[in-house]
């Protein structure tokens, strides 16, 4: 429920107001005439000022960085000493403080205030923490108080709960924007913004025996390390390693998966010729296949195929990278619904993941592990972005499609460090059983 309350106000807040509010103060910090900004026309014969508006977007992408990766590590065991209230609370109070600014500056009497106020609310957004240590405190919540037989279908569902809420923010935000304006549908997002504050106030409980703590103790500079000290200390047969694959394996989804988002309004509707409405509907399609199809699939396997995690994994990624390559292929008909639909195996790869990593740590590191897996997010996601964007910006005139093929192939080195994993696990289970035997020996003797 919080992701999803975040995901609606972040859809509506960053893909929508901020990108609007950013052109627009680009618009008149030029002429100075806000129906002229305003008016569809006068932008498509002004490139230069999208070309300033996508600039002053990677300023604010790029200020969000070092607070958020600060924050992440100051608090990265913060869960595992005390408890989870607090490191899922602070961002979404800094969404709602981001909200608050950017309704501000949405304002159209307000419009000739500085555009460098905009940095003011990238800082915002993230100086507590941002979405990283939101979802991944809850990904840690979750494993504490999860089965092992529903760790990997709840991770899913948190996963789908996202989708879903980007789904229906982005679905909204149009006709609302349309028809009541953007400072209104602004306003909106700071009501929608505060909601996941007061329901994680009325649903998280500390896992943790509660106990007086000092601030100087609860959060600190001697903690900063903890989550790599955590992720990197010597462990018993391959455990490390297969920790570090774990992250590689999802950090590899994640690349493909942001680079994808990063070019898909421009091949879909400048390269394939989709009116904003075809893409829109797209779009829904995907989230709906991803937010519903991914815990469909993943409880039907739990309860008919029963595949293991590792194998269910690998035919995912097989699913995944044969999506992408369906849709790079403009000559198979309806090729890109048909990747559409397939994408639904998406969101079941973190699920798998996250649920296969933790096995690998005790139940106090878990928090740190997630932790160092939020930092990390901040840094990849800003990389992929840029990455694909250029890979685009150089293909687009031979070979336009290519992003896609790069995203499908992406999944097929997920699929072989999946195996990887699979193999190096039976090893350690092996190893550990053989330990255990050994120990029951020598206590038997």
């Amino acid at each position: 429920m919080v992701s999803l309350l975040f995901y609606l106000g972040d859809a509506i807040g960053t893909n929508i107001v901020l990108e609007a509010v950013v052109y627009n103060k680009v618009c008149y910090s030029h002429f100075a005439n806000v129906s002229l900004c305003t008016n569809a026309t006068f932008s498509k014969n002004h490139p230069d000022l999208q070309e300033d508006a996508a600039r002053w977007g990677n300023y604010i992408a790029a200020i969000q960085i070092v607070p958020a990766v600060l924050t992440n590590l100051l608090l990265s065991s913060y869960s595992d000493r005390i408890g989870h209230r607090l490191p899922i609370c602070l961002p979404a109070i800094s969404f709602a403080l981001a909200a608050g600014a950017l309704a501000v500056l949405a304002t159209d009497s307000l419009i000739s205030l500085p555009i460098e106020l905009l940095l003011v609310y990238g800082f915002l957004y993230s100086f507590l923490g941002g979405s990283p240590l939101l979802i991944m405190s809850c990904y840690s919540y979750i494993t504490l108080i999860s089965s092992s037989e529903k760790m990997s279908f709840n991770m899913v569902v948190l996963e789908a709960s996202t989708e879903m809420g980007f789904l229906i923010g982005v679905l909204a935000s149009g006709p609302l924007a349309d028809h009541f304006g953007l400072d209104t549908l602004s306003y909106i997002n700071v009501g929608v913004s505060i909601t996941p504050i007061i329901v994680l106030f009325l649903t998280v409980k500390e896992i943790h025996d509660s106990q007086a703590i000092k601030w100087r103790d609860a959060i600190g500079v001697k903690y900063m390390l903890d989550s790599a000290k955590c992720v990197f200390k010597k462990r018993p047969s391959y455990n490390r390693l297969l920790i570090h694959l774990c992250y590689l394996t999802n950090f590899i989804g994640c690349f493909s998966v942001i680079g994808y988002g990063a070019n898909s309004f421009l091949y879909f509707t400048k390269q394939l010729g989709m009116s904003l409405t075809q893409f829109s509907l797209f779009s829904a399609v995907i989230e709906v296949a991803i937010g519903f199809g991914g815990p469909a699939i993943i409880f039907l396997n739990n309860k008919v195929f029963k595949l293991d995690n590792i194998s269910f994994g690998v035919l995912s990624c097989a699913v995944l990278a044969l999506a992408y390559i369906i849709m790079s292929i403009n000559s198979i008909p309806g090729g890109i619904w048909i990747g559409a639909a397939l994408l639904s195996f998406q969101i079941t790869i973190y699920g798998i993941i996250r649920s296969f990593q933790v096995k690998f740590v005790d139940e106090n590191e878990i928090g740190k592990l997630f932790a160092y897996d939020g930092m990390l997010k901040v840094l990849f996601n800003l990389v992929s972005k840029m990455v694909f964007k250029e890979m685009y910006s150089f293909s687009v005139v031979v070979y336009p499609s290519l992003f896609l093929v790069v995203c499908g192939g992406l999944y097929i080195f997920a699929m072989l460090t999946l195996i990887l994993i699979g193999r190096l696990s039976r090893t350690t289970s092996a190893d550990a059983a053989n330990y255990t035997a050994l120990d029951n020996d020598t206590v038997t003797s």
